[in-house]
């Protein structure tokens, strides 16, 4: 049984922390958009973190196959 994986297989822990930290502030700036009547802005910021979400899962899923 191999348990070694690169860092380039696996993804850098870095990137990941960096992508939730991202998810969170997005999620924080549409909520305070939206609360003040900048519906289309923060619909933006949604959409963003949705996207990163998925960039989350997609790696997630990648690691989970190796």
């Amino acid at each position: 049984m191999n348990t070694h994986h690169s860092d380039r297989n696996t993804g850098s822990p870095t990137v990941t922390t960096l992508l939730w930290t991202a998810i969170a502030v997005c999620a924080g700036i549409n909520t305070g958009l939206s609360m003040t009547g900048h519906v289309a802005f923060g619909a933006i910021a949604g959409i963003v973190a949705v996207v990163l979400l998925v960039a989350v899962g997609v790696r997630n899923l990648r690691h989970r196959r190796q």
